[in-house]
């Protein structure tokens, strides 16, 4: 039990922290209603909760890090990037076309696609993955902590292993699920403009977050 609780904590401190995949999850939650944003949640829990496995099983060796962090690897983490990047971008800049038409009002429902298909929602759980999984702070994050989170020992087959990395998915997700949640709420108030300058900050942070993977020295 006192792995789950720490995997809480941990997750609720590697997700809470405004970042790419924050302002992803406040994108998707204002484009396309709660069931986005919550979706883009749960693909950064599942890594945070991978990561949390690896570490905790002191199988960090066989964690992406050689192989996302390689030269080749690397670019083609920060193409990808760049490439969902551009995606939010261009709909922030999308939106001026139709908010600047008149005065601002709510968000309208029909443009906002409030009712998702499963496909958009699987897109926006493998966005955030991918987001997560190539951003370095994250798995850094877990690589450093979790050694020093409690339970490492086995003494119950397995039991404490597996509740460090479940605790994180929980935290990191109820997280999400608050955030997600929260914006939700305030959707129906929230105008096409404001929708547009939120794409375009998420667009260029992870604009930003490609450039610093593509330039950062070493493998």
């Amino acid at each position: 039990m006192d792995g789950m609780i720490a995997g809480v904590v941990l997750g609720l401190s590697v997700a809470a922290p405004v970042g790419p995949m924050g302002m992803l999850c406040i994108e998707r939650t204002l484009a396309a209603g709660f069931r986005g944003g919550f979706a883009a949640g749960l693909g950064a829990a599942t890594v945070h909760a991978t990561y949390a496995a690896l570490a905790a099983n002191k199988l960090v060796h066989l964690a992406p890090l050689t192989v996302v962090w390689s030269y080749c690897g690397r670019f083609a983490a920060a193409a990808f990037l760049l490439w969902i990047g551009w995606r939010v971008l261009w709909r922030g800049l999308e939106w001026p076309a139709v908010s600047d038409v008149g005065p601002l009002v709510p968000l309208a429902e029909g443009l906002a696609g409030p009712k998702m298909t499963a496909e958009r929602i699987a897109g926006s759980y493998a966005t955030a993955i991918a987001l997560t999984f190539t951003n370095p702070v994250t798995l850094s994050f877990f690589m450093m902590l979790v050694p020093t989170m409690p339970g490492e020992a086995p003494p119950q087959a397995g039991w404490v292993d597996a509740s460090l990395p479940l605790g994180v998915f929980l935290g990191s997700s109820l997280w999400w699920l608050t955030l997600s949640g929260a914006v939700g709420l305030a959707r129906a108030h929230v105008t096409a403009r404001t929708i547009a300058r939120i794409n375009r900050i998420c667009g260029l942070a992870i604009v930003a977050l490609a450039l610093f993977i593509a330039v950062r020295p070493g493998p």
